[in-house]
């Protein structure tokens, strides 16, 4: 086993160097599972967002519509419109 500065160099073929071998490459697959994880989210979210804008267009536009068949009704001249 030799010293680096800050760490210990151990030989390829130690137990412990294989372990954090594979322990560096679990950890290399579960941090690009992750970011694909973080980017499916960030695209729900985005999606997410759009319906909401698509839901508040479609209640402004009814709302229009609704004011719009009020003005256009026939109503007697003497009935208040409320």
């Amino acid at each position: 086993m030799q010293r680096d500065r800050h760490r210990v160099i151990l030989p390829a073929w130690s137990p412990a160097a294989r372990m954090i071998a594979v322990l560096r490459r679990e950890l290399a697959e579960t941090m690009r599972e992750r970011n694909d994880l973080r980017a499916a989210l960030e695209e729900l979210s985005a999606t997410v967002r759009a319906r909401w804008e698509a839901e508040a267009e479609v209640r402004r536009l009814r709302h229009a519509r609704e004011i719009e068949r009020a003005a256009r009704a026939e109503r007697p001249a003497g009935t208040p419109l409320h």
